[in-house]
């Protein structure tokens, strides 16, 4: 048991600058967590893009493999936030608890916002089709009562 949440963060930035990145996160140390076995990647035009998603992942910022992932999207955040460098990083973090006012989200770079969004969503189990109108419902006959003579 435990509290899940779905997660989702994704960090985009020209390959010649993400790739050094990725080579400085897997050289500081010994990882206990490697984050980047757990995350995707695309290229297009020269730009790479870095997606973690888990629909339902126990977020516990303690757990070791939390934050190596907590890590990794840092690193980017901070050399992009840095204004001696050079490189520019675009990432988006959202986490969407079990409860309905349970949602974190964070940004950082120039325009991050198209990378990743969330909707909470209403699933109707109901029937609606066109019989089940106010009018029909009042054309029903009406059984007859037995009432007490």
């Amino acid at each position: 048991m435990g509290y899940y949440s779905e997660v989702a963060f994704a960090i985009r930035g020209k390959k010649e600058h993400v790739i050094p990145t990725i080579i400085t996160y897997r050289n500081k140390g010994k990882l206990e967590y490697d984050a980047l076995n757990e995350c995707t990647y695309s290229e297009h035009e020269g730009v790479v893009t870095i997606l973690f998603h888990a629909e339902s992942i126990k977020w516990y910022r303690d757990f070791e493999y939390i934050k190596a992932l907590i890590d990794l999207y840092a690193l980017f955040e901070d050399i992009d936030d840095d204004p001696e460098r050079d490189e520019e990083f675009e990432g988006r973090f959202i986490r969407i608890g079990e409860e309905t006012d349970d949602a974190v989200e964070r940004e950082f770079g120039a325009e991050p916002w198209d990378m990743l969004s969330y909707s909470r969503l209403i699933d109707v189990n109901v029937s609606n089709t066109p019989a089940d109108t106010l009018e029909k419902l009042c054309a029903t006959p009406t059984l007859p009562t037995n009432s007490p003579s």
